[in-house]
C-alpha cells in the first residue's frame, strides 16, 4: 500500500465518525452546574419502565407557560445537552424538560444492540414524555413543542405526527429513513475495510418519510451544509413531503451534523423563539 494511500485510510477511520448507539450512565454535570433552576423528575413509560428527567426553567419571564422537550441523539446522554438548554433557557422565555430514552442515563435499562440504526423503544419513550408533558406540565398541548436532535429529530417527526394540536416540532440533522443511513455507513465501512455493519428494524415508527405527511403541527427542519450521513438533497425531500403550511427548512451554511446552534448560535435563536411563537 502507498503512503498515499495510507494517509487516506488514516483520515478515513479517525476522522469520520463512527455509527453507533452509545448510551452513557453517568452524568458528568447537571442543570445547576451551569446555573440553571430545575426539578428532577421520574416519567413512567411502557412496560412500568421508568424515565429520568430534568425541567430545566427559564431564567426570562414564561408567562406563556410553553415548554420545549428536548429528544437527544443516539450517544451519551441529556447531560450532554446541557450548553444548549443553558444557551435557551436563558436568552427566550421557554422551559426545556430534557429526558434519557431507556438505556441511557439514569433511566431504566433495556438491552441495546449498538449495530441499530434506531430502536422503536426509543420513539416510545419520546410519545411516553409527551403524554405525561400534556398531562402534567402544560394546560395547551398547543404550547408544548418537540425539539429533537439527531436520532431524537427522526424519532420526534413520527411521535409528532401522532399527537393532534402540538405547539411544533423542531427537527435538526434527521435521518430521512433508516435504509439511506444504512447505505452510506456501509460504504464507510467498506471504504475503511471495517467489520463492522449497520442493521435496521422493519418498523415503522422509526420512518420519519414514512410519517411525516401525518404531521399536523408547524415543522421547522434545520440540517448542516456539510453533513455527510444524510445529504441536502435527501433533506429536501423530506421537506417536500411534509404538507402542513406552518413549515421552514433552513440549511446551515458552514455546519456539519448537530453543529447549526453552536455554528450559528444567534441566528439558531432568534429561528427558534420566531417558531415557538
Amino acid at each position: 500500500m502507498s503512503i498515499r494511500a495510507i494517509v487516506v485510510l488514516y483520515i478515513l477511520l479517525v476522522a469520520i465518525p463512527v455509527f453507533a448507539i452509545r448510551p452513557r450512565t453517568n452524568y458528568e454535570r447537571t442543570p445547576a452546574t451551569v446555573g440553571i433552576t430545575y426539578d428532577s423528575l421520574n416519567i413512567p413509560t411502557v412496560a412500568n419502565k421508568r424515565l429520568t428527567a430534568w425541567l430545566c426553567h427559564s431564567s426570562k419571564d414564561n408567562k406563556d407557560k410553553k415548554l420545549v422537550i428536548l429528544a437527544g441523539p443516539d450517544a451519551g446522554n441529556m447531560s450532554d445537552e446541557l450548553d444548549l438548554v443553558q444557551a435557551i433557557t436563558s436568552n427566550l422565555p421557554v422551559d426545556v424538560l430534557l429526558f434519557d430514552y431507556r438505556g441511557f442515563g439514569m433511566s431504566d435499562l433495556i438491552p441495546i444492540d449498538s449495530d441499530l440504526i434506531a430502536m422503536p423503544e426509543f420513539e416510545e419513550d419520546i410519545s411516553s414524555v409527551l403524554k405525561y408533558a400534556s398531562t402534567h406540565l402544560v394546560k395547551e398541548t398547543s404550547k408544548l413543542f418537540l425539539y429533537g436532535r439527531s436520532m431524537g429529530a427522526s424519532l420526534s417527526i413520527v411521535a409528532g405526527s401522532a399527537l393532534p394540536g402540538l405547539g411544533g416540532v423542531v427537527a435538526e440533522s434527521p435521518y430521512t429513513s433508516q435504509s439511506a443511513l444504512q447505505k452510506y455507513y456501509s460504504s464507510l465501512y467498506h471504504k475503511t475495510q471495517s467489520n463492522r455493519s449497520v442493521r435496521l428494524i422493519r418498523s415503522k415508527v422509526l420512518e420519519p418519510m414514512e410519517n411525516i405527511r401525518a404531521l399536523k403541527c408547524p415543522l421547522l427542519l434545520m440540517h448542516g451544509e456539510q453533513e455527510n450521513q444524510i445529504s441536502s438533497n435527501e433533506i429536501s425531500k423530506l421537506f417536500a413531503a411534509c404538507s402542513v403550511s406552518g413549515k421552514s427548512l433552513w440549511i446551515a451554511a458552514g455546519a456539519g451534523h448537530m453543529e447549526v446552534p453552536y455554528k450559528h448560535t444567534s441566528t439558531f435563536l432568534t429561528m427558534f423563539y420566531t417558531f415557538i411563537q
